[in-house]
């Protein structure tokens, strides 16, 4: 594709020093330096995928979809998770063909190329503006380093805009955003909706894309005992949406000094910053009517759900500068070619990206591994762990092929589902159910991301300590009484697991 820069003039684009963008433009027209740059960009993009070490909400979806003997299993299972099942069937299918702890990053691995290759040389922007958005902090880390159903939506927005302009397969990507999360539905009506005001409806694909509509949503119908994880105000809920829509501008994640994932901007500038990031989204949509309803009814929902049903997290938030990458995208193929305003916010957002990857590279991301080699080093796999909280061992559990039991309610998880009152409430709870284990069975082991320093002596002895990474989990464990750990083993939780009365492991 000949570059928008010069694909009228054939001429070299004029410097303009208060525009750097426009000086990488100037410096990538050189093909030679163009090609390293991308070579560059997907050998970061690779290395960040194959070192990242996975979080518990990763391993929550391999351990399910594993985990579930069938489809229907699946489908109760994921009533629990209020996601659709497209994740977690390609997750079944990577698992056939790759060893268990290989998976996540066999499956991201195709993902982020053709996402990252689709933008870099299908986008209609520059080629600075490419590369750019392919470095940002969302689309290199956020969306294509952390492997989720979050990465095959963003996959599937790419695939869409990058075949915005043809007929037919637009409504393939279409009709698969709503399998892949609740929010992706949202944005797939958006695309329908701009489908059908520009009068290029394939109505197989519209009708495909009602069907699997459909079927999300018949998918993700709440159990009628879930408990949601979080338990937050909508005073507090409001605090940490507008600390997230203002990260969006700036998506440097930090507290203090310290950069820490899922959190937001360091001394409380995302509450400052949200306004701002309003106003250049208004300012970016403002001279096409349908851009600026469809970012102000995304926004919406996000604002609505948050607050009425479900606090979300950033990355679910910061879905809503990549609907602006994706407007802009859409008005750059009617030659509404974006400014210095949103070049500048496409190189601070690089700038936060590389920075981001940089540290990714030297810090782990979770110590999950750390914690699990450990307990296999030591001889401990076999004995009776204890977890709290309870999604806190999935990590080690996935790798170690071990099974936690939860401390609250005494029975063996790999991923936790979320039908359960919570039991443990304050330190007092946790000693008493420390101690009425320690009474009843004698010894065990627990991991924990709590400092138990104040219980009582002989109660639990500390045997490691791992600090958190930049996923900002600590993991403690401990002996606890002293007796030997009891070989009889609690019942899973979830009784629909396959190895829930076999002694057979998932490698």
């Amino acid at each position: 594709m000949q570059d928008r820069a010069v694909a009228n003039t054939g001429q070299a684009l004029k410097l303009r020093p208060f525009d750097p963008v426009d000086w990488l433009d100037q410096l990538l027209q050189r093909d030679t330096l163009w090609h390293f740059a991308i070579a560059l960009l997907l050998a970061l993009q690779a290395s960040l995928i194959l070192t990242h070490a996975h979080w518990l909400d990763e391993w929550q979806a391999i351990q399910i979809a594993a985990d579930s003997p069938d489809f229907a299993a699946l489908l109760e299972n994921l009533r629990y998770e209020g996601h659709p099942p497209l994740w977690y069937l390609l997750l079944q299918l990577w698992d056939v063909f790759l060893p268990f702890h290989w998976v996540l990053k066999g499956i991201l691995l195709p993902i982020a190329a053709i996402t990252q290759v689709l933008v870099l040389f299908r986008s209609p922007f520059t080629r600075g503006e490419r590369l750019l958005i392919a470095s940002g902090a969302l689309m290199l880390f956020e969306y294509l380093t952390i492997s989720r159903s979050l990465s095959l939506g963003v996959m599937m927005l790419v695939i869409m805009m990058a075949s915005w302009r043809q007929h037919c397969t637009p409504w393939i990507a279409i009709a698969l955003l709503p399998m892949c999360d609740f929010l992706f539905g949202v944005l797939s009506v958006l695309a329908v909706l701009a489908r059908w005001r520009e009068r290029n409806i394939w109505w197989p694909g519209a009708l495909f894309w009602l069907l699997l509509g459909l079927l999300a949503a018949y998918s993700v119908r709440p159990a009628p005992d879930i408990v949601t994880a979080l338990q937050m105000s909508v005073s507090d809920r409001l605090v940490v949406l507008v600390q997230y829509l203002g990260t969006a501008l700036i998506p440097f994640q930090a507290q203090g000094f310290q950069p820490l994932w899922q959190a937001s901007l360091p001394f409380g500038l995302g509450i400052t910053a949200c306004p701002i990031f309003l106003w250049f989204a208004y300012h970016q949509t403002k001279d096409d009517t349908p851009s600026l309803i469809a970012f102000v009814g995304f926004v919406s929902v996000i604002v609505a759900f948050s607050l009425l049903t479900y606090p979300l997290a950033f990355r679910h938030v910061s879905l809503a500068a990549f609907l602006l990458i994706a407007l802009r995208w859409r008005l750059a193929y009617a030659a509404k070619l974006p400014g210095k305003w949103f070049r500048t916010w496409l190189l601070i957002s690089s700038i936060c990206g590389l920075s981001v990857a940089a540290y990714a590279l030297v810090t782990p991301f979770d110590r999950a591994p750390e914690v699990a080699n450990w307990i296999e080093r030591k001889g401990l796999s076999n004995e009776r762990w204890l977890v709290y909280p309870d999604s806190r061992g999935q990590g080690v559990a996935a790798m170690n092929d071990m099974y936690f039991e939860r401390l609250d309610i005494g029975c063996r998880i790999s991923f936790v589902r979320w039908n359960q009152k919570l039991v443990i409430a304050s330190f007092e709870d946790l000693q008493a159910k420390i101690e009425q284990y320690a009474v009843q069975n004698g010894g065990g082991y627990l991991l924990t991301a709590m400092d138990l320093d104040d219980l009582p002596k002989g109660l639990v002895t500390q045997i490691a300590f791992f600090p958190a990474g930049y996923s900002g989990y600590d993991y403690y464990l401990f002996k606890v009484g002293s007796g030997i750990s009891p070989k009889t083993r609690a019942p899973f939780c979830v009784s629909t697991m396959p190895r829930a009365d076999k002694n057979t492991t998932r490698h």
